[in-house]
């Protein structure tokens, strides 16, 4: 597994939402980054990254700052606005092929579901993911989208969003360059 190294520097807050400039020496394999921040909780700080491979995405998420020994619902929203405290800015899971909800590993599911992340007694989580790709699916539809963190864990069930409670912390994708 390479390994990649990040400096991230904070940057004015402006309308109840923490924005992040960040640099990023990394493998030439991380094709897209997202700084996840939280409008409410300051020490909320994460990142994803993901990867382009030929037929699946393979994310990683790192988030400090959360409930410690918890598991929190993650998801891909449909719309790249980060707009705190509620994140409704966002819209819903992002789901192009109008699939069930469902959890990361299987072909029925909405591409934005990325099942739990469960944090340990710092609450600090971090979670690898790879999701199955369809002929359709490429990083553009990625790019641009949301992923946020919700307070509560996902069922993987219900519709629309795992019954995962409150949005608590958001992050716009970006491609890397």
């Amino acid at each position: 597994m390479k390994m990649f190294i990040l400096a991230s520097v904070l940057v004015t807050s402006c309308s109840g939402v923490k924005k992040q400039n960040t640099k990023y020496i990394h493998t030439s394999e991380v094709k897209a980054v997202s700084d996840i921040h939280s409008a409410k909780r300051q020490n909320l700080k994460g990142l994803l990254t993901i990867e382009d491979l030929n037929h699946e995405f393979k994310m990683r998420i790192e988030v400090s700052g959360l409930k410690p020994n918890a598991q929190h619902g993650i998801h891909i929203h449909e719309k790249g606005f980060c707009e705190g405290p509620d994140y409704k800015s966002a819209g819903a899971h992002f789901n192009p092929h109008n699939k069930a909800h469902g959890h990361p590993g299987v072909s029925n599911r909405h591409l934005g579901d990325l099942g739990n992340i469960e944090t340990d007694k710092n609450g600090v989580g971090k979670k690898e993911i790879i999701l199955p790709k369809t002929n359709t699916d490429d990083l553009s539809l990625l790019i641009g989208k949301s992923v946020l963190i919700n307070a509560d864990p996902d069922n993987l069930t219900s519709e629309p969003s795992g019954n995962s409670g409150d949005r608590i912390a958001c992050g716009l994708i970006k491609p890397v360059n």
